[in-house]
């Protein structure tokens, strides 16, 4: 006799997606307090020192799945990761998010096209990591919604890796804004093939060391 309860395995794509979601609704309930502002960019709290610390940790997790998948090793650090993720992505560091509530936007790798590979929410990430009595104004409603759109960009490589699109559920608080101002809609056709976030998937497979 079948179960009815029987469900189907998540895949490990649909796992760390979910969880994205979950930090991005626990995020936009901020917006019941503070409005997505730029005027309020720089407000810093325990909840943004929460929502940033644990975005980038999970972007980390994220991308080191993603280099598993298309079988990169040495992804252990923030440059490791950047290596990976500027061959494989047209113009990472251009790629612009819109929020859907709110009149901004952000680049979360803005920077990239540079020798340093330095981004702002990372080095925060770090900061409140490590000195977080002196660093509070790090925790910032900026340096949050960076870092988390820099775990909605990751989540969306690691999608397009294991061909896991039909299984994202759609989110609430970005989309990508395309090169030339306009933007489309996350889940219709190939936005992997529009926009910054058109991917090259060559056979040529560099691994990356710290």
């Amino acid at each position: 006799m079948n179960n009815p309860m029987e469900s189907r395995k998540r895949h490990p794509t649909e796992i760390h997606w979910d969880y994205y979601l979950a930090l991005e609704e626990d995020f936009l309930k901020s917006a019941r307090y503070v409005e997505l502002s730029e005027q309020h960019l720089d407000v810093h709290s325990q909840f943004f020192t929460q929502s940033l610390i644990s975005a980038a940790s999970e972007f980390e997790s994220v991308c080191k799945a993603t280099a598993n998948e298309l079988e990169i090793e040495g992804v252990g650090n923030i440059a490791a990761i950047k290596k990976m993720l500027v061959p494989i992505m047209s113009s990472v560091e251009s790629c612009s998010l819109w929020l859907m509530r709110g009149d901004l936007s952000v680049r979360p790798f803005a920077g990239w096209d540079q020798e340093s590979q330095k981004i702002g929410w990372w080095d925060a990430y770090n900061d409140l990591k490590h000195l977080r009595h002196k660093k509070l104004e790090r925790g910032s409603m900026r340096n949050a919604l960076y870092a988390l759109g820099g775990l909605y960009i990751a989540n969306l490589v690691l999608a397009n890796s294991t061909n896991q699109y039909d299984r994202l559920r759609s989110n609430e608080l970005f989309q990508i804004r395309k090169m030339a101002g306009d933007s489309h809609d996350l889940f219709r056709g190939n936005y992997f093939q529009r926009g910054c976030l058109s991917l090259n998937r060559g056979e040529d497979k560099q691994g990356t060391t710290d």
